[in-house]
């Protein structure tokens, strides 16, 4: 019984411990709106300005990249993308999150620390270009 005791312990409160994650420090450098709803004279400039130089948490996980702002206008939103595919020969971790109206994708290389994370509708396509530490 103590065996048992101790086995369920490990499993239960030791084994996160080692589990495999990771975390990089994230930076927005670079920013495009794609978006077909304004016309090119018309973009929100303002917005686009807010989107560069954001500060991103990103952990990744066996089976999910958490991506958390770090900004606190934005009360540390997170959003968890699901890991879709591992591309062994490039160290690209490609993982997506979908809700009613947009898809959002992101592509990190934690070996070379870039990614881009894009947002896009029927409507409009944002792009970031992630530089991590």
């Amino acid at each position: 019984m103590k065996k048992l005791l101790v086995t369920i312990y490990l499993i239960i409160y030791v084994s996160p411990a080692f589990s495999a994650e990771e975390k990089f420090m994230c930076i927005t450098e670079h920013f495009l709106d794609a978006s077909a709803v304004f016309g090119i004279n018309e973009k929100d400039i303002d917005f686009e300005i807010r989107q560069l130089n954001r500060l991103f948490l990103l952990t990744v996980t066996e089976k999910n990249i958490i991506l958390t702002d770090t900004n606190i206008e934005n009360k540390n939103s997170q959003k968890i993308f699901t890991i879709i595919k591992r591309v062994t020969n490039t160290n690209d971790i490609m993982a997506v999150t979908v809700n009613p109206l947009v898809v959002e994708g992101l592509v990190f290389n934690p070996v070379e620390k870039i990614g881009t994370k894009t947002y896009q509708g029927s409507f409009l396509t944002y792009v970031s270009y992630l530089k991590c530490s």
